[in-house]
């Protein structure tokens, strides 16, 4: 469940907000003040969007301070921009201030537009935002996760009961199950990637 702090930004300062979004401007910075979102700064676009990110950044983020920040990409989607979205909390913040910013993520997206949020950083120190850094992060995130030898095992084995399932006609013994050498594995899970089309296993039986 999302906790909601029932902080928004009044009137005046969604029109600002707004006006922010042509592409004049590369970023814009919001805080919370006196429980009301209020826009801070804005920075003009100079180059390109990888040109301008560590100029930008350092302008923007303060050591000690809390905020949020839009930086505007220079691609584009159906509904305009695309912005990266980050929430900037670092690790001095007192509770009640961790608890604030993170209870009012929501509101500020949904205020600004979260059709054009292309990429959503949370961060906590002021060396986590530069470009390198950035795209270590967005790298990261679409990298495929870590499977372990078993979850690889099972996804073999799955493969291979397909494949007979399609290729096969008749009902093979059942009840009989035998242990898997590791190069017996090795080898099924090549078979079940589709890089040979022939596997023959030995059964050695000690009598």
């Amino acid at each position: 469940m999302t906790l909601q702090s029932g902080i928004h930004a009044d009137p005046y300062e969604t029109i600002k907000l707004a006006d922010c979004k042509n592409l004049s401007y590369r970023a814009v910075k919001l805080i919370i003040d006196k429980e009301k979102i209020v826009l801070l700064m804005k920075i003009p676009s100079k180059g390109s969007w990888e040109d301008d990110f560590d100029v930008a950044m350092g302008k923007l983020l303060d050591a000690s301070s809390p905020c949020y920040v839009f930086y505007r990409l220079d691609s584009v989607n159906s509904f305009g921009s695309d912005w990266i979205f980050i929430c900037y909390v670092p690790e001095s913040s007192d509770v009640r201030l961790k608890t604030i910013y993170a209870a009012t993520k929501a509101t500020v997206l949904k205020q600004f537009g979260d059709n054009l949020i292309k990429d959503d950083i949370t961060v906590n120190c002021v060396d986590e935002m530069n470009l390198k850094a950035y795209k270590k992060i967005m790298e990261s995130k679409s990298a495929p996760g870590p499977y372990t030898e078993a979850e690889i095992e099972v996804a073999g084995i799955h493969t291979g009961e397909v494949t007979t399932g399609l290729h096969s006609s008749y009902q093979t013994i059942g009840g009989v199950s035998f242990a898997l050498s590791p190069d017996s594995r090795s080898v099924l899970k090549i078979f079940s990637s589709g890089e040979c089309d022939y596997v023959q296993l030995v059964s050695l039986v000690n009598v």
